[in-house]
């Protein structure tokens, strides 16, 4: 028959147990939604936005006399990359992009000498510093972005804990809700790239005090564990 002290070991023991998933789950997503980093994304967005203006200003000035539009565009790169990479693919020797009297691998034409100056003005463009960073810089802000995308928001799984937190401090549940809700607000931003207004600061007191619970139990574990032995 277990003692009062043993039971009160394994009372902690399972308390324990059930708040730190909800400590791990909030951390989770204060590591990726914190002050910081909510300005490094934002410093992300910025960069991108600049650099894409860079590059669409240089692709305007280099295919100015092309009578499509958008001649430049990140679409049109996409496209260049994937006829480099279906050319190289062949294993032949045929150039890219290709010259004058070869065949398009496109339309299986010949290029003529002015075919081939435009080509090799968009390689030109498309292997520009200007180009490449801002084909970098998309890639990073998108990747951080797909990331965050992702993030669930809800506490239904940790029920248990909370209503755990509740016996302790019933305002403590509503915190915790309205600190969720706060760094939905700023996945939501991210999300549809809302970086215009000033970026307030989340208070992360409700973290610090679930942290400081969990050790207060693990004190009280232990201070029993010793009695018991």
């Amino acid at each position: 028959v277990r003692s009062r002290r043993q039971r009160q070991m394994c009372i902690r023991d399972r308390e324990i147990k059930i708040l730190t998933p909800l400590i791990e789950y909030i951390k989770s997503i204060e590591r990726l939604l914190n002050d910081v980093k909510i300005g490094d994304v934002s410093k992300l967005f910025d960069e991108s936005k600049t650099k894409k203006y860079l590059s669409t200003q240089l692709a305007s000035e280099t295919f100015s006399n092309l009578s499509l539009k958008g001649v430049g565009s990140q679409e049109w790169v996409i496209m260049w990359r994937s006829v480099e990479g279906f050319v190289s693919s062949l294993g032949s020797e045929l150039n890219f992009p290709p010259k004058e009297g070869d065949p398009c691998p496109t339309c299986l034409q010949e290029v003529s000498l002015d075919a081939e100056t435009r080509l090799s003005a968009f390689e030109n463009y498309v292997k520009s510093d200007i180009q490449t960073q801002a084909t970098q810089a998309e890639h990073d802000y998108t990747r951080v972005v797909k990331v965050i995308a992702a993030l669930q928001f809800s506490l239904v799984e940790y029920q248990a804990a909370l209503d755990l937190v509740c016996r302790v401090d019933p305002n403590e549940c509503d915190v915790l809700e309205q600190l969720l809700n706060q760094y939905r607000s700023r996945a939501e931003m991210v999300k549809s790239n809302a970086f215009g207004e000033p970026i307030l600061p989340i208070d992360t007191s409700p973290l610090t005090r679930l942290k400081e619970m969990v050790l207060l139990l693990e004190g009280h574990l232990e201070a029993t564990k010793d009695d018991v032995m």
